[in-house]
């Protein structure tokens, strides 16, 4: 499952800044790509395994985020942990929607912190 979200709005030092610590305020591992790309992971699988996909809040799913330029646009990928797709029935419903809510959720803040 993956989700592209665009901004027109370029990624500034600064606001990459701003970004890379809200990523850090949710302790995830980050990294900069070889095109210094953002590309960060929220939340370790092992949790995620631990606290069970029903009772796991959406906001704890593991899944990684990209956040880069691109002709002078912001964009920001979004994506779930390959590992989970394979679910069948109610289970895949339920992290379908729980990964939906997740990017969302990341992306409400991100996109928050590249507008102003």
């Amino acid at each position: 499952m993956q989700k592209v979200f665009s901004l027109n709005f370029p990624l500034t030092k600064e606001k990459k800044q701003n970004v890379l610590i809200y990523l850090n305020s949710i302790s995830a591992k980050t990294l900069e790509g070889t095109n210094k790309e953002i590309i960060s992971y929220v939340n370790a699988n092992s949790k995620a395994l631990l606290g069970g996909i029903f009772n796991l809040e959406a906001t704890k799913f593991p899944i990684r985020i990209i956040v880069f330029l691109k002709e002078n646009r912001t964009e920001i990928q979004m994506d779930d942990n390959y590992g989970f797709q394979k679910f069948k029935g109610n289970a895949k419903d339920v992290f379908e929607q729980k990964n939906k809510e997740a990017f969302e959720h990341h992306f409400s803040i991100i996109s928050q912190l590249i507008n102003d």
